[in-house]
């Protein structure tokens, strides 16, 4: 019975060691995400924005700034006040900053992190993005993904971190790409995607979310955008009903 108490004990410690270790590097995480600007100590400011990296940025950075055009690309709400993006393209910075979506070209954590994105990559002359050393091609170009995040960090704003956190994922997502890309040709997009899942090739040709893009495009024109902001539909229930009103509309008339 001492053996076996003894034993519990360790036991015990072993676990409580465990368990603070393990709080201690998730606060020691998310502490980075809040505040991960000592980590990317170059940076380029123009205007609203703040670009910063690991590495000194190339002089195509500021000239990039200056020119491209970022405001949304639909009537969706555009990000206020300054916000900061972080390239995190290198060894540990990837790895910590895409933890939570390893495949992702950017992602924000708005939840604590209100203010700033990260992105995987840049090639600020020729306006890519970049994955792994990869260009990833037009139309999910450069422009796109700090468009495509800093609606996130706008809806946050407009909404909320609760309400913006509680909405569909496809709302979210599909929002994003609308302010990103703008609304699709309905037919072509709905043709394309077909009934089938989105694939690779869907995505290379009509940006990460071509789905999520084409419902809250239409629920937006038909419900207005209070009504998809307080949208409760799963994106089955979503695609199911824009399938039956799209093939309604253009089923051949008498």
């Amino acid at each position: 019975m001492i053996a076996f108490n003894r034993l519990r004990r360790v036991v015990l410690r072993l676990s409580l060691g465990v368990g603070f270790a393990t709080a201690l590097g998730a606060s020691a995480v998310l502490a980075a995400i809040a505040n991960p600007t000592p980590f990317f100590p170059y940076a380029v400011t123009v205007e609203g924005i703040t670009v910063r990296s690991a590495t000194p940025l190339p002089d195509a950075t500021r000239h990039y700034l200056e020119t491209v055009d970022l405001a949304p690309r639909s009537d969706m709400p555009a990000l206020e006040g300054h916000y900061t993006v972080y390239i995190a393209d290198h060894g540990w910075r990837t790895r910590l900053f895409f933890a939570a979506s390893p495949g992702a070209g950017g992602v924000t954590y708005t939840w604590i992190a209100p203010q700033h994105a990260f992105l995987s990559g840049a090639d600020f002359d020729a306006g890519l993005l970049t994955k792994d050393q990869r260009r990833i091609a037009p139309p999910r170009d450069l422009a796109y993904y700090l468009r495509h995040e800093a609606n996130h960090l706008a809806m946050t704003q407009q909404l909320g971190i609760w309400d913006f956190l509680s909405l569909p994922n496809w709302v979210r997502e599909g929002v994003a790409d609308l302010a990103a890309l703008g609304p699709p040709d309905r037919d072509t997009l709905a043709s394309a995607l077909g009934d089938g899942p989105v694939t690779l090739e869907h995505m290379i040709a009509f940006g990460a979310y071509p789905r999520a893009r084409l419902l809250t495009d239409w629920v937006a024109q038909t419900q207005g955008v209070d009504g998809l902001l307080a949208n409760t539909w799963t994106e089955d229930q979503a695609i199911d009903a824009f399938r039956a009103a799209y093939e309604g509309a253009n089923r051949p008339h008498d």
